[in-house]
């Protein structure tokens, strides 16, 4: 009676149950049947389970029979198996070596995983295009932060221009407001007269760094940006400074950042120049 209760047991199992001597099946029970995608037993039995094996994995189902044998062989084991229509299905097996009709075999319990590895891989993809928009929100928050600095720099500079008489002054100020603000790591102001020549500076974030550039300026040196921006209109993007003006005295302070440069004119006048130093990533906002 324990006997039949256990056979009736097997039969009625939800998991596909297979039972193998030598490799060669010998019992399936009926949800193995349908895993496989057989209609009865007979198109079955007496095929090797290595017939029923994707040949990506059949070393390993070698491993694993052979690690049976000695009782080492781990729990689960995952593999593709192939149905009787020649369709590939994931599946995780548990084996275990059992007597069956007073042989030694091997009897091997099958969960097809096919739906469950899809629904995991949507969830990872789902998790990754989150973690990519998320990361994407996070930059653009980041750009609108730095916009609204630069533009509290420029509404504290015009309010400056407005009430401020002192020209030196106004120039530390507006240099101090464009990096106070948190708009710009550094900022300079040059400005020239009308041959081009050197009148007076003015910076912030950058110090006693900014003195040789000055100097070079004042025996006729110009920066590699200057020229560039002076030459023509709107802002000049300076990429990676830190290598492309090498020769410069403040390409030190440029390190993963990069420089913007525009001229300081009016009325087809040109009085000087503005650079500032961004990271890469709002250059282009600029």
């Amino acid at each position: 009676e324990s006997e039949e209760g256990y056979r009736k047991l097997i039969e009625t199992s939800p998991d596909a149950i297979l039972v193998h001597i030598d490799q060669k099946i010998v019992f399936m029970n009926p949800a193995g049947l349908e895993i496989i995608g057989a209609h009865n037993s007979s198109e079955i039995m007496g095929k090797s389970i290595l017939d029923l094996t994707h040949p990506d994995y059949l070393e390993v189902i070698k491993r694993r029979q052979e690690l049976l044998k000695k009782g080492d062989a781990p729990r689960n084991e995952y593999f593709k198996a192939i149905r009787l229509d020649g369709s590939v299905i994931d599946v995780e097996t548990t084996s275990a070596r059992v007597t069956y009709q007073g042989k030694s075999a091997i009897m091997a319990t099958i969960r097809d995983i096919t739906n469950r590895l899809k629904a995991e891989a949507k969830l990872q993809q789902y998790l990754e295009n989150l973690e990519e928009e998320i990361t994407v929100r996070k930059r653009m928050e980041e750009r609108i932060v730095h916009l609204n600095a630069v533009l509290r720099a420029i509404r504290k500079v015009n309010q400056l221009i407005v009430t401020e008489k002192d020209r030196d002054r106004l120039l530390k100020v507006a240099c101090r407001s464009l990096v106070e603000t948190r708009g710009y790591y550094n900022a300079w102001i040059a400005l020239l007269d009308q041959s081009g020549k050197l009148v007076t500076t003015a910076e912030a974030g950058l110090g006693k760094k900014f003195l040789p550039l000055q100097e070079r300026w004042r025996a006729g040196e110009l920066p590699h940006c200057a020229r560039v921006a002076l030459a023509e209109p709107g802002v000049s993007v300076i990429e990676d400074p830190a290598t492309t003006c090498k020769d410069c005295p403040l390409a030190g302070a440029y390190t993963e950042r990069w420089g913007l440069s525009c001229r300081l004119e009016s009325g087809g006048n040109i009085y000087g120049l503005l650079t500032v130093s961004v990271t890469a990533d709002y250059a282009a906002d600029e």
